[in-house]
């Protein structure tokens, strides 16, 4: 539903909404849920642990509706040790 493009001191990210919106034709029951923003999230998490590789909970590569559902209930968030990840490397960046 987005992208993340990693390429040094030009990264950047993209949100694709079109791919959002076939998400919740398929699933319109999750209508209330912020997708945009957690694709939005997703994304810049990317760019904050500086690496395109997929994990569990946002970070994870599709999400399914049991996914939704925790986003529903905004259960679905970073890993602890991505976000002390993207602490230290934003921490780093402030110092560079």
């Amino acid at each position: 539903m987005g992208f993340a493009v990693l390429a040094g001191s030009r990264n950047g990210a993209a949100v694709i909404f079109s791919h959002v919106a076939s998400l919740l034709k398929d699933y319109p029951q999750y209508a209330d849920c912020d997708i945009v923003g957690a694709v939005i999230a997703h994304e810049l998490g990317h760019l904050l642990l500086d690496s395109a590789k997929h994990g569990d909970g946002i970070m994870k590569a599709n999400w399914e509706p049991a996914d939704l559902a925790a986003m529903r209930q905004r259960r679905l968030k970073f890993s602890q040790s991505e976000a002390r990840e993207m602490g230290a490397n934003l921490a780093r960046r402030l110092v560079d």
